[in-house]
């Protein structure tokens, strides 16, 4: 058995413990040699962004005068020198000048892309079980006291290609599991308590750093 199908029957075996539905069928992702690790200065960019955006998102209440947290944050998204490492859609959530509330809470969901990001670059030390949020403010306080991005690149250590292949792996048949019962059982939430946006988070932070899509707004999600 290869490398890929030995990761599935590790997956499927987390699976059948937690009492989460299967489909044997469902096809192996990449090994180590297909995929196309991202660089880890690009996670680290990444996951910065994504938190401070994330940040900048979820402070937003009202939208009367947004300028002070937007200045605030921009700021911060200089000091890190992360401008060119940023999306088009992020650019643009970052200078509107009144609040969009819809991307507001799809960005301010975007922490637990965070967690997978500060995971993989090893400042995290584990992925739990995808059935609650994240603690968004530990996140905060592992990016905040950095003088500059290269003091808190100093800080991380790429995980081995294995393990964000396992997390990668797995993910993808938590997404499986609960898209099936979404529009195959009718159920309204995931099986096993599995909360539905962690997982779609966490699903294209994993695919994202394996390779797949060309932009992090067009990350593809197969289940």
């Amino acid at each position: 058995m290869d490398e890929a199908e030995l990761r599935k029957e590790r997956s499927i075996t987390i699976l059948k413990k937690q009492g989460i539905p299967y489909f044997d069928g469902l096809p192996v992702i990449e090994t180590e040699d297909e995929a196309d690790f991202r660089p880890v200065k690009e996670v680290a960019k990444r996951a910065l962004t994504v938190i401070i955006t994330a940040s900048y998102a979820a402070g937003l209440d009202s939208d009367d005068d947004i300028k002070e947290d937007q200045s605030f944050f921009q700021n911060l998204l200089l000091k890190y020198n992360l401008k060119v490492a940023m999306t088009n859609r992020e650019k643009k959530f970052m200078a509107a000048m009144t609040l969009d509330k819809k991307e507001a809470v799809i960005f301010s969901w975007r922490y637990e892309a965070g967690l997978v990001l500060m995971w993989a670059l090893g400042l995290v030390p584990a992925l739990y079980y995808p059935d609650r949020i994240c603690n968004s403010q530990l996140l905060i306080n592992m990016i905040r006291d950095h003088d500059d991005f290269d003091s808190f690149f100093a800080t991380v250590k790429m995980r081995e290609y294995s393990e964000i292949l396992d997390e990668a792996d797995l993910i993808y048949r938590y997404r499986w599991a609960a898209v099936d019962a979404m529009f195959i059982e009718n159920k309204p939430e995931p099986p096993g308590g599995m909360d539905k946006s962690v997982l779609i988070e966490r699903h294209v932070a994993l695919n994202w750093l394996i390779g797949l899509g060309d932009d992090y707004e067009d990350v593809p999600l197969d289940t």
